[in-house]
This record gives structure tokens, C-alpha cells and sequence, in this order.
């Protein structure tokens, strides 16, 4: 997925990363934990999918919303070699 993000230019934003020498902001980068049961995949309509659990998730979106129970914190970077990468141009 492709997604294009236009960052401030000047001070950082709470949460986010500022690079003095680009003099850009960089998004605050959330780490998401989602559960979802078989029970709440067949209330969502979604009687196809597998339940998921404890599945590790990164986005600079801080309103994305997820199905059921998720834990949202702020990551300094991604350590896990086999995880999707992050690319900012």
C-alpha cells in the first residue's frame, strides 16, 4: 500500500521526530497490537478471515481505526527484521 504523507515544515509536533538539517517533522510512528476473535470477525461480517492475535501493526496514523482490542504506543523505530518496512522519502 502507498501512501503519501506531507510533513510541516519548522517545530516538531508532540510525539513527532524533527530533523534539524532537512528542517522536516516527522510523524510520530505507533506501534499497534491487534486481537480479534472469531466472534468478533462473524459480528463484523467478516466470516472469511481467521482471528488474529497479538498481530503487530506500524502506522504514522494516529486516528486509524482497527477492528476490537488493540494496544497504541509511540515506537522509536521498527526492530523486528521481518517486519514491513517504512519508507521516507
Amino acid at each position: 500500500m502507498t501512501k503519501i504523507h506531507r510533513f510541516e515544515i519548522g517545530r516538531a509536533r508532540r510525539g513527532g521526530v524533527y530533523c534539524p538539517p532537512l528542517d522536516l517533522n516527522f510523524p510520530a510512528l505507533y506501534r499497534v497490537v491487534q486481537n480479534v476473535s472469531r466472534q468478533q470477525l462473524d459480528e463484523a461480517g467478516l466470516p472469511d478471515e481467521e482471528p488474529v492475535e497479538s498481530y503487530v501493526h506500524y502506522t504514522i496514523d494516529e486516528h486509524q481505526r482497527f477492528l476490537d482490542s488493540i494496544e497504541r504506543s509511540v515506537a522509536r523505530g521498527i526492530t523486528y527484521a521481518g517486519a514491513p518496512s517504512l519508507v521516507i522519502r
